[in-house]
Parts: C-alpha cells; structure tokens; sequence
C-alpha cells in the first residue's frame, strides 16, 4: 500500500452521479450537522451529469466540492441482471483513494441518512473498514467505508475497472475484489439497509437505540415515493420517517413561504406535490425505469460518442413530462414559478472550495 496523506484533515464524503440524488445528498450532511458533528464534508460530483444549479445548492451544506471523472463499467450486464443498470458509473467511487491530502476518509451514499454522527469512525486505525452485506454477510457493502486515501490501491482499481473486473458490475464487487477478507469489519448499525420487505422486527427492536445510519438501498429512495406514501409501524416506513424528518426540518418551510428564501431543490419539489398514492407509485415507477434506460442510453452514447451530458438532457426532459401528466395543473404551474431560471457559473461561485487537485 503506498504512503497515504498522514497527518492530514479527516472528513466525512460522499458522491453524486446525477441530480436525482442531490434530495439524498443534502439531507446527509444536514442529518450529521444535526446530529453534531464538527467534521468537514465533502461531496465528489460528476460536471457532465450534475448542473450547477445542484452544485450550487450543495456548496450551502458541504465544505468541499471535489470535481471528479466518470469512471464507467463498459461491461455491464450483470447491472442489468440485477435491475440496476442506474448503476453504470459506480466505479467513479475509486476517485476517493485518490483523496490524499485527507489522512482519512468515513465515506457515506447520498441515500443514507444518519441517526447520530459516528465520529468515532475516525479513531479506527485499519486502513480499510466496512459493514457486513444483508444480501451476503461474508461480503461488505460499500455503502459506508473507512478509509485511508493512497495511490496504490487507487491505481489497483483503476487496473481493475478498467478490465471491468467486478463480480456485480458495480462499485460493491469490485472493491470486495481488491480488498478480499483484508478488511476491519465494523458493526451493520453503522450501516443498516432495510427494505420494504424486512421481517426481522425484533432485531430491529431490540438494537433500534443503537443505530447509527440507515441506508436505503435498492431503486426507490424516499424521495422518489413521496412523503405522503403509505405508511405503517414496521421498521422501513419507522426509518423512512426519519428521512422526512431531517427534510422536513430543513425545507418543509420552504414550501409553504418560497417568498421567504431560495426555493427547495426542484426535485424534492416533485415529492411534495399533493397527489394520490397511486400517482405517487406511478412516480416511482418511473423513476425507477428512467434510471435504467439512463443506464442503457449511456452505453449507446458511448458507443457512438455522443455527449453524455446531451443524452442526461434527453432523458430529464422526457422525464419532465411524464411527470407533468401525473401533476395537476395548479402544481405544474407552481413548479415553474419556483425553479431557477438562470444557472450560476461554476467559475463564480462564492463558498465552499471547488477543489481541483486531484
């Protein structure tokens, strides 16, 4: 393993593909600010398929933005077997080992939220920690990392994506690949990852008090499915509660007095929307069959060179009106009056750093 940035700042991070995240991404750093956390944060974005209208939105929450390059699978039909062609870029996840100037990195998805700030991560001496996998405990789910930033498994990696070596086709299969059993097991309370099919209630119960994080892994994310989804007492719809909290905090109030301040971020503004529960699972739906044909869409850009960033504003505004046909038209009206109408320059933004170096 190459030396590693000892001694350095140590910090909380997390990346964004797509601005279908940025909902998840601003409500983790709220839930660890919340939570009490002093640490910094830092979000890697891709500037091919993040604009600068969500950039601009997360420089209010995160100390550093780190402009990072997409790092794709180009053989991806295990993604596809799995549903999760959305997938298709999680190798960019390797750019945190090139993060050297920190001498230790807690990395956390966009779609998890935090009960309480685990800083105590950060005392873990291993270069390399992880939580146990639901699906297949003897594997880890990257979902939360320890990590100590070096070239060398950095460039490990990059050998490796770039042979499309990954026995998912994903990020997860990958890393699992390179770090074999060579990693510090921590406890699944700092990643936690139900669905809407977890039957294990009484575990659930009995170590409730002890979660740190939960993450929702899987297509539908609660800001896809909506604040006013069903909701029962089982332990998902107990935990996707408490995604709504930390937005409910943070942004309810914007929606109610947009005259008061910035607007909420346009797509948590499609999750507010009053609608029927059947719309809201027909929003979900397609979603969710938007970010797979994203994911084939991009293989066939690739294929003939065309711009990712022209096929991501194809696939936004065929997304826009399918959604426009399940809002009524009062709220159609106020989504336009509520979205920005100029994008600011990257280059002039005032803030947290846009960092370069890496």
């Amino acid at each position: 393993m190459a030396a590693s940035g000892a001694g350095g700042e140590q910090v909380y991070a997390t990346l964004l593909l797509s601005d279908s995240y940025l909902p998840g991404a601003l409500v983790l750093a709220h839930s660890l600010r919340d939570a009490g956390t002093h640490r910094k944060l830092a979000v890697l974005v891709t500037l091919d398929s993040v604009s600068a209208d969500s950039i601009t939105q997360l420089k209010a929450v995160y100390d550093y933005i780190f402009p990072v390059p997409r790092i794709r699978n180009d053989n991806p039909a295990n993604l596809y077997l799995m549903n999760r062609g959305d997938l298709h870029s999680a190798f960019t996840k390797i750019n945190l080992w090139k993060l050297t100037q920190f001498s230790k990195i807690v990395y956390i998805d966009a779609d998890i939220v935090a009960y309480r700030a685990p800083d105590e991560l950060f005392d873990i001496t291993h270069p390399f920690s992880a939580a146990p996998d639901i699906g297949w405990p003897d594997l880890f789910n990257t979902g939360v990392m320890v990590l100590t930033p070096n070239m060398g498994d950095f460039y490990a990696m990059i050998a490796m994506a770039e042979r499309g070596i990954s026995f998912d086709g994903a990020d997860q299969g990958l890393i699992n690949m390179h770090f074999g059993s060579q990693y510090n097991r921590i406890s699944f309370t700092y990643n936690v990852t139900p669905s809407a099919h977890y039957q294990y209630v009484p575990a659930y119960r009995h170590f409730q008090s002890s979660i740190n994080m939960v993450h929702f892994i899987g297509a539908n994310k609660p800001w896809f499915t909506g604040r006013d989804a069903p909701r029962g007492t089982d332990p998902f719809n107990d935990m996707v509660g408490r995604w709504w909290a930390v937005y409910d905090r943070h942004y309810r109030h914007q929606e109610s007095a947009p005259e008061k301040g910035p607007p909420a971020p346009d797509h948590l503004l499609v999750s507010t929307i009053p609608m029927t529960n059947r719309a809201l699972r027909l929003v979900g739906t397609i979603l969710s069959i938007n970010r797979i044909m994203m994911g084939m869409i991009m293989d066939i850009s690739t294929i003939y060179k065309i711009p990712g960033i022209i096929m991501n504003n194809i696939m936004a505004r065929a997304l826009t009106v399918k959604l426009q046909l399940l809002v009524p038209r009062a709220n159609k009206l106020s989504m336009n009056t509520t979205r920005s109408t100029t994008a600011p320059s990257i280059t002039t933004m005032k803030g947290p750093r846009m960092c370069t170096n890496m």
